[in-house]
Parts: structure tokens; C-alpha cells; sequence
């Protein structure tokens, strides 16, 4: 996935030079502060997934689901 961000020029060098110092590129640093970022979300996506594997749970698929959306929709 490719996403374009624009930023001032002052928070441009700043994050280069940081970027630089961790020798890191610019985008393999923001890709990093991201992960870091989201680093609690995952973790409970990650659990939740766990513990829906361990508990069961029935299988569906895409067409199931597109109705079981459509119908909710008309509710």
C-alpha cells in the first residue's frame, strides 16, 4: 500500500535527521513510529483472535456474510 502524506518543510528535516540518526530512511522511520504506535491495538486484535480460535467458532463465508450485512442494513 502506498499513502502520500504532506508535512511542512521544518517537520520534514526534523524527522529526516531523526530518521538519519537511527539510521533509518524516512519512510522505513515513519513506518516505524506507525508500528509502534499500533503496537496495543494489534496486541488485542491478536488476542481477541486467540481466544475466538480456543472458544470456537462457526465458519462463514463472503456471500453469507454480504446478505447477513444487507439484511442488518434493511433493519
Amino acid at each position: 500500500m502506498r499513502i502520500n502524506v504532506n508535512i511542512d518543510d521544518d517537520l520534514k528535516l526534523y524527522a529526516e535527521q531523526k530518521a538519519h540518526s537511527m539510521g533509518l530512511s524516512l519512510s522505513a522511520f515513519v513506518r516505524f513510529l506507525i508500528a509502534k504506535e499500533t503496537e496495543d491495538f494489534r496486541d488485542k486484535v491478536d488476542k481477541m483472535v486467540l481466544e475466538a480460535e480456543a472458544g470456537g467458532y462457526e465458519p462463514f463465508s463472503m456471500k453469507a456474510l454480504g446478505k447477513d450485512i444487507k439484511n442488518a442494513q434493511k433493519t
